[in-house]
């Protein structure tokens, strides 16, 4: 799968008040062409890091589940068949109710449950403030739901891929820090682990620690960004870190940065049309895909 292009006008937004704050923000989904979907795929919607509120029917929600049900509505509207959507998540989708504290963990299971009430298939990661139920049984008994798919290279008995209509999605839970704390490696480990999900030879590659990149405020990770560039493939999505920059060209991949982000992917029309900037022939544009392009 490449990526192509992507329009410069939002195809839909929704509005959320972030936590820590409780400025009010909307999150824009751009929609992005790509070559190479799965032929069992209309399109695919990313993000991550959604660690806020919304103004739903039964009062403040949690922000993911507005946006759920904000994808579902546009998909109907584009005439994208359900059975055909995937949903692919960073992590990060929990917020507490004090507005001024972030920095906690909660269950995130509810957000999963309505991304993939309006999709057929679920796939992503653990972000470091995300919790699925009480402890390792709850975390699998989640992951074997069906259309689910909770990846990790063995972290609570997690796979480190998974398949869903053609798409072979892998991905890494977590962050580098105290193993001590929940979804958290040392470094060595990390690297690691990204290592075997490379491995696992993935169309896409979900990821919630961000390597090091231009203008990215957590840019600590360089080993995990020349691991990236050396042996990676493909489309790689990252959140935990804000970049300026939505997406970079490192090596081989196409990097996504989905923190408070989140991105439409749909295969490229017969006939080669495509946004503004798209190639119908497959080749990615040179415009906008350079390191650290906005």
């Amino acid at each position: 799968m490449q990526l192509l292009a992507d329009d410069d006008v939002p195809a839909f937004a929704v509005a959320y008040r972030e936590v820590p704050g409780g400025a009010v923000r909307d999150l824009r989904v751009h929609r992005v062409t790509a070559s190479g979907l799965p032929s069992g795929l209309q399109a695919l919607f990313v993000t991550s890091d959604l660690q806020g509120y919304a103004d739903g029917p039964r009062g403040a929600e949690l922000a993911g589940i507005a946006v759920a049900e904000a994808m579902g509505r546009y998909a109907d509207e584009r005439g994208v068949d359900r059975a055909r959507l995937g949903v692919l998540l960073a992590g990060d989708l929990f917020a507490g109710a004090d507005e001024k504290q972030r920095a906690i963990v909660g269950d995130v299971r509810p957000v999963w449950r309505a991304f993939a009430q309006r999709a057929a298939f679920v796939a992503g990661v653990a972000g470091n403030h995300d919790a699925f139920g009480a402890n390792a049984d709850d975390v699998r008994a989640f992951a074997s739901e069906p259309g689910l798919a909770l990846l990790d290279p063995g972290m609570h008995g997690l796979a480190v891929a998974a398949e869903f209509a053609g798409l072979r999605v892998a991905g890494v839970s977590g962050i580098v820090g105290n193993p001590d704390r929940p979804w958290r490696r040392r470094h060595d480990d990390y690297i690691d682990a990204v290592a075997a999900a490379i491995g696992a030879d993935p169309h896409v590659l979900l990821l919630h620690q961000n390597p090091a990149l231009p203008g990215v405020r957590r840019d600590e990770l360089s080993r995990l960004t020349q691991v990236l560039a050396a042996a990676g493939n493909g489309v790689v999505v990252f959140g935990h870190a804000y970049s300026p920059a939505p997406r970079f060209a490192l090596g081989r991949c196409q990097l996504l940065a989905t923190e408070g982000r989140a991105f439409w992917v749909e295969a490229i029309a017969s006939g080669g049309d495509a946004p503004d900037g798209g190639s119908p022939d497959g080749d990615a544009p040179d415009v906008g895909w350079g390191s650290g392009a906005g």
